[in-house]
């Protein structure tokens, strides 16, 4: 349904909130004055082994021009990655390009699966957009026959008639969105957001089979067949009714040969090492997201957990990951045992074979890090085989001195490997192995001793420990503002730091969850960030840890552009139908987190950033046929901020600069001011900056009386490089970037001794944070970042003795 934009600002304002209410027309899966409720079925009384049932795969392939083809279904194991452990199926060809196999599969269990030709060649099937097609879904039951379509086989992007898929997804009992559900059709993967809604996009037309999967196990499983229509919208509105949860323990006997070695337990959900970035496929499963057997003797292991009653539940013991030194049969195939959870608690006994898949001696690996590497940080090992894999944390000897036994696959004789700290290997690792990896060969079997002499980015100037404050109740506040680059692998580092932080004198935390801004059919739509894709599970266990360790928490959520947002905001279409668009797309976009605030119990949602400039009032000037701000700007953000007000009970702080701090009426509606303040030509030292301060936040905080924050983001590089460097927002470390030869810590801990020492003179400034600090790993690197360094140290000095 498409609005015009109105002559007058209240009628499109009228229209606007309208819109937000309403779901596009389409075609609806059930009548509005229908409640669908997705429950159950019968829950099990005890574990047991499953019935395996048959299940019928039909596909439908694109012609191509070629003599002989030859299809199979692909298994893929989910506890691994899609590309190791693949159980393949030959097709059978039944003409006209269709193609299908019988197979018998676990009754109750999802399925993750794909298509591959195998003959002339072995090629990967592609979605409409020419990417690689990660897995299809599937929920096995008996006679279950799936029709499939292959839409591509190349890399380009494939034309047909599309549709769309939308919902929203609601907890029966409260009422209140399913956050993190994925929903899988077409080869197609995405997750229900904070208000239980998701949105696929570009479906070709047809019908296929749905999947809705709880990541956490939390709700049962939906599987239904859709119909797509050329540019229509299929809308699947539903409510699930939870699964309770019981207790589980598991007792494990490990095999004679690794007694004493930390055993963990790799399972399909969240919280045992699954998890759904872009490059599972290539890395596999993380190992420091599985839980660690607790060792009560020397050949006995346990650990308890909840799941919920209905749940299956697949997983296997791993001193590795989930493919590498995961457990074996006695033949030397990977292990995998599944259940459907038990209505009731129950105590599971396990008795791990080997880790072995041949006779091959494992290679003892031996490594010394440096003296400096911190106390609280792993040294991890990253091994090479079809491509390096997601780096697995070492076991700690003693001081420095780490070691890893790695034992054959049963197929690969060589591997390369290579080290680097907490798992960041992107940011800090081994120089000596990065450039020129280890090789190892199971057929020579020679244990491994390494020297790391030096960690890149980090150097004798870091500083490995903070000093506990003494002051316990403090009157401001101290932030980190968190970088939005995340990764899985994050989530463990950063809740074991947030206590040491806290005793250090930090007191607030502020979150930067970041979502994408994409074009389809020229308009723009936003989708939580590929590339630092982050579960509102994880974002709600950082929330928890931050406050049981004393901190107050904010959410601060940005978009990411696909270029430069000046450059981004000249080429849009900017036409009536886009703007409506964009304002419809953002105003979901900050009421998602609203809601995630609210229900987390934060204390601010912090709202506004450059990027985002041009959708306020006189933002933009039209030119040409490309319109610009529309008038009824103003109107548009008050909306937004008082449905903020009526989801989320905290504050709404608004982010700017130093200067040019708004007045337009709309600003009445927030709580306070977050400004963002750097080095530039006004702002260089202790002086100018409190005449800044003076001159232009002061008069507005005497005439409005709302809180002020300050929120400081200095890069550590030189005065000369800050001068031809934007860092209007945080600077980020990559492995290569043209300001490694300008890194100046010191100069970086002076501005702070100057900016944060005078900040925390004004007794009015509520609260000051430090701005693009990773949580995961200390630098003596060029980013804003200051764990790690000097200018941490002074931070703390500055606000700690301001109390």
């Amino acid at each position: 349904m498409n609005i015009r934009i109105g002559k007058k600002a209240c009628n499109y304002l009228f229209l606007l909130l309208i819109t937000l209410l309403l779901v596009a027309c389409g075609v609806v899966i059930q009548r509005h004055d229908q409640v669908h409720v997705i429950r159950a079925g019968t829950i099990p009384s005890k574990v047991k082994l499953p019935n395996q049932v048959n299940v019928t795969f039909s596909v439908e392939s694109p012609p191509v021009d070629l003599d002989n083809i030859q299809l199979a279904l692909d298994i893929l194991d989910d506890l691994s990655s899609y590309s190791d452990n693949i159980r393949r199926y030959p097709m059978q060809n039944k003409g006209d390009n269709h193609y299908e196999v019988n197979i018998l599969l676990d009754e109750g269990f999802d399925i993750r699966y794909r298509y591959t030709m195998i003959e002339p060649a072995e090629v990967p099937e592609t979605n409409v957009f020419g990417q690689l097609v990660d897995m299809r879904m599937a929920i096995a039951k008996q006679d279950l026959h799936i029709h499939d379509t292959i839409l591509n086989w190349t890399l380009e992007p494939y034309n047909m008639p599309f549709g769309t898929i939308s919902g929203t997804f609601l907890d029966s009992a409260t009422q209140m969105g399913i956050p993190d559900m994925m929903i899988s059709v077409a080869g197609m993967q995405t997750f229900t957001d904070m208000t239980g809604s998701f949105k696929l996009h570009k479906i070709p037309e047809g019908t296929y089979n749905l999947v809705a999967y709880s990541v956490d196990g939390k709700y049962p499983i939906l599987q239904q067949e859709v119909t797509v229509v050329q540019q229509q919208t299929t809308k699947i509105n539903l409510q699930f009714e939870a699964l309770p949860a019981v207790k589980l323990q598991f007792q494990v006997t490990p095999p004679i040969e690794t007694v004493g070695v930390p055993i963990r337990l790799n399972g399909n959900l969240l919280g045992f090492g699954a998890h759904y970035e872009n490059n599972f496929t290539k890395t596999g499963s993380i190992a420091s997201l599985m839980p660690l057997l607790h060792q009560e003797a020397d050949d006995a292991y346990f650990i308890e957990f909840e799941l919920y009653a209905g749940t299956p539940f697949r997983y296997r013991y791993t001193i590795g990951d989930g493919y590498i030194n995961a457990e074996r049969s006695g033949d030397g195939l990977l292990v995998t045992r599944q259940f459907i959870v038990p209505k009731t608690s129950v105590t599971i006994k396990d008795e791990i074979n080997t880790w072995r898949a041949d006779d091959k001696t494992p290679i003892t690996i031996n490594i010394d890090a440096p003296i400096n590497t911190p106390a609280a940080e792993d040294v991890s090992i990253q091994i090479n085989r079809k491509g390096w894999n997601q780096s697995i944390p070492m076991w700690h000897l003693s001081d420095n001195k780490w070691i890893f036994i790695l034992f054959s696959n049963g197929h690969d004789d060589t591997y390369e490997l290579r080290f680097c700290r907490n798992e960041q290997c992107e940011l800090s690792f081994d120089p000596a192995s990065f450039e020129q990896p280890i090789n190892i060969s199971f057929s020579e079997t020679t244990d491994i001793h390494h020297q790391i002499d030096s960690w890149h980015n980090w150097n004798v100037k870091g500083v490995t420990t903070l000093q506990d404050t003494d002051n316990v109740f403090q009157s401001t506040l101290s932030g980190i503002e968190l970088i939005k680059e995340y990764k899985p692998s994050d989530l463990v580092i950063y809740k074991r730091n947030l206590p040491e932080l806290r005793k250090s004198g930090i007191n607030w935390l502020i979150l930067r969850p970041c979502w994408d801004v994409q074009l389809i059919d020229d308009l723009p739509v936003f989708v939580p960030s590929a590339n630092n894709f982050m579960f509102y599970h994880e974002l709600s266990s950082i929330v928890t840890s931050a406050k049981e360790a004393g901190m107050l928490v904010s959410v601060y959520p940005t978009l990411n552009f696909p270029a430069d947002a000046s450059a981004w905001w000249e080429t849009a279409v900017r036409s009536n139908e886009w703007w409506h668009h964009w304002y419809q797309e953002y105003a979901h976009f900050i009421e998602n987190f609203a809601i995630f605030a609210e229900q987390n119990k934060l204390s601010h949602i912090i709202v506004g950033e450059d990027s985002i400039r041009f959708t306020l009032p006189e933002g933009i000037n039209s030119e040409e046929d490309k319109l610009g701000t529309p008038d009824h700007a103003n109107y548009t953000w008050q909306s937004m901020l008082e449905q903020i007000k009526q989801s989320f009970s905290g504050k709404i702080l608004w982010a700017n600069t130093m200067n040019n701090i708004p007045e337009y009426d709309f600003i009445e509606l927030v709580d306070g001011y977050y400004i963002l303040a750097n080095y530039s030509d006004s702002t260089y030292d202790e002086q100018s900056f409190s005449q800044s301060i003076c001159e232009n936040i002061l008069p507005f905080q005497s005439n409005q009386q709302k809180e002020v924050y300050i929120a400081l983001n200095i890069p550590a590089i030189t005065l000369d490089a800050m001068g031809y460097t934007d860092h209007m927002n945080p600077l980020v470390s990559t492995i290569n970037n043209d300001l490694t030869n300008f890194i100046d810590l010191e100069s970086q801990a002076n501005l702070y001794q100057d900016f944060a020492c005078t900040t925390s003179s004004f007794e009015w400034i509520k609260g000051i944070s430090s701005r693009g600090f990773n949580l995961g790993l200390r630098l003596t690197d060029f980013s804003s970042s200051i764990f790690g360094k000097p200018a941490m140290e002074t931070f703390l000095n500055c606000v700690n003795n301001s109390q």
